[in-house]
């Protein structure tokens, strides 16, 4: 796992506990590339491995977290491993093949990655956008 960041890292390596501060914040490992002013999270050694528990994810302007298969913008997230579930809240865009949907919260199960996409009364409705290449 790598940390970058224009103000602040602080990491507990005896509780797991991180906190990386900065408009340039930036976390990475093997499957996911996390972006933010704020990055807040818990991780364990498995094996050798440091796994990522629980996160936060905040910035002004947009966050971005990215794995293998799905990019996804807001403004905020949280993740729980427990759950196996990813928020996104307010200015929601998923981003996965050849779709994108777009909503002001969204829940991502990571186990059998499905998606749910809501927006509020007052905003735009859900939008998805699907591009057929055959």
């Amino acid at each position: 796992m790598k940390m970058f960041s224009n103000l602040s890292i602080e990491i507990n390596n005896q509780t797991g506990k991180f906190k990386l501060r900065g408009e340039d914040s930036n976390l990475i490992n093997n499957d996911l590339n996390i972006s933010g002013s704020i990055i807040d999270g818990f991780f364990i050694n498995n094996n050798n491995i440091n796994e990522i528990t629980a996160l936060y994810v905040e910035d002004q302007n947009q966050i971005n977290i990215k794995t293998s298969k799905v990019n996804m913008f807001a403004k905020k997230s949280n993740y729980s491993k427990k759950n196996n579930l990813i928020e996104l809240f307010d200015n929601v865009k998923i981003i996965r093949s050849n779709e994108v949907i777009v909503g002001d919260y969204a829940k991502i199960n990571t186990l059998n990655e499905s998606i749910k996409v809501t927006s509020d009364k007052t905003s735009n409705k859900v939008k998805i956008l699907l591009n057929n290449d055959e």
